[in-house]
């Protein structure tokens, strides 16, 4: 089972009314490598980016295409559990073969980003140490919320 981690910004930003998860911005996902530890205090995704993976079927970097966009992003109050969750498609990346993942990191891209060091950090998934070995990777989103707010 995967476990979240909210990132000290995004917390922040969801106070201030930055994001709107399930309606327009731009959200993405990356891979990163067990080389990285989470940290909530990394505000910006240059202190993260270092560690992404990169190789065949997976190209790291801000206009990477190993990044994947969230599409299908919804918002879902619980009243009986007292809960919120935010849910999104499933995602897969195809024929990967670009060493260990463990975890996949959300951001938001604003528009206008320029560099890694204007995208913000929000959810670290941990999801166990993976070998890519050229087939695919498919992060199956928890129909439960991949990120749950008590």
């Amino acid at each position: 089972m995967a476990s979240a981690s909210l990132y000290n910004q995004f917390k922040y930003d969801l106070m201030n009314g930055v994001h709107e998860l399930d309606g327009s911005g731009t959200y993405k996902t990356m891979l990163v490598a067990p080389t990285y530890t989470f940290d909530a205090t990394d505000a910006t995704l240059d202190l993260i980016s270092g560690n992404e993976i990169s190789g065949t079927g997976y190209a790291s970097g801000f206009a990477g295409a190993g990044r994947k966009a969230l599409s299908g992003r919804t918002l879902t109050k619980d009243d009986v559990n007292n809960l919120a969750k935010w849910t999104f498609d499933d995602l897969t990346w195809s024929a990967i073969d670009a060493g260990t993942f463990n975890a996949l990191v959300i951001f938001l891209q604003p528009g206008g980003a320029a560099d890694d060091g204007d995208c913000i950090p929000m959810v670290y998934i941990n999801v166990g140490a993976t070998l890519t070995d050229g087939s695919d990777e498919t992060f199956l989103c928890p129909s439960g919320g991949a990120v749950v707010l008590a």
